[in-house]
């Protein structure tokens, strides 16, 4: 994932409007439909600045009833050739009644589908629903830390450590050379001493 304007962009969260659930193995999953993902890679990438490329689509050859497909993605990501592949399935679809497959190219676009998703997950497109939520937070916690950090002022923070350390040094030297039961709570800065009663 690219660390830039596009890529940031590209990885932005979806509204909630856009983002469908479906149940799967008990588990409840959220997906994005593959319209919104081209819609966004159209609008972050332009339509020329990424292609997909659907490397094969065949059925299983373990288990007849499952269609897997393999794609490629190709785009330029802030200025940078980046390439992904993407592995992904569904299962052949068939009628109740005599068992019948109901459309295997339907079967087969929805594998092509997949595969091609995540590949664009690979640059960021959606990628925030297949984390877990404490990854999540631990990026946020991280990504305002390294915010707050680089905002600081580097010469007030020395001149801020410099300062208590004189402030320090200058209590010590009156505690042990005065004797003064106010030291503790002197202040050199504002040049008073606060009396604690």
């Amino acid at each position: 994932m690219s660390k830039g304007p596009q890529g940031d962009l590209l990885a932005e969260p979806f509204c909630d409007e856009v983002v469908h659930q479906i149940k799967f193995g008990g588990t409840l999953h959220s997906y994005i439909p593959v319209a919104e993902i081209i819609a966004r890679l159209n609008q972050v990438l332009g339509t020329g600045g990424w292609s997909k490329e659907v490397i094969c689509v065949r059925r299983n050859e373990i288990d007849n009833d499952e269609v897997t497909a393999h794609v490629r993605v190709m785009a330029v990501v802030d200025g940078n050739s980046v390439t992904k592949d993407g592995m992904g399935g569904t299962r052949v679809k068939r009628t109740r009644q005599d068992n019948r497959i109901v459309d295997l190219g339907n079967d087969m676009k929805s594998a092509v589908a997949d595969a091609f998703k995540k590949a664009c997950q690979d640059l960021g497109v959606g990628l925030y629903l297949a984390r877990s939520g404490d990854a999540l937070a631990l990026e946020a916690y991280a990504s305002l830390a390294s915010l707050a950090l680089s905002r600081l002022n580097w010469g007030v923070l020395q001149r801020d450590i410099s300062n208590t350390f004189l402030v320090n040094r200058y209590r010590w030297t009156l505690q042990t050379q005065l004797h003064h039961p106010w030291v503790e709570t002197w202040d050199p800065i504002r040049q008073v001493p606060q009396r604690s009663v």
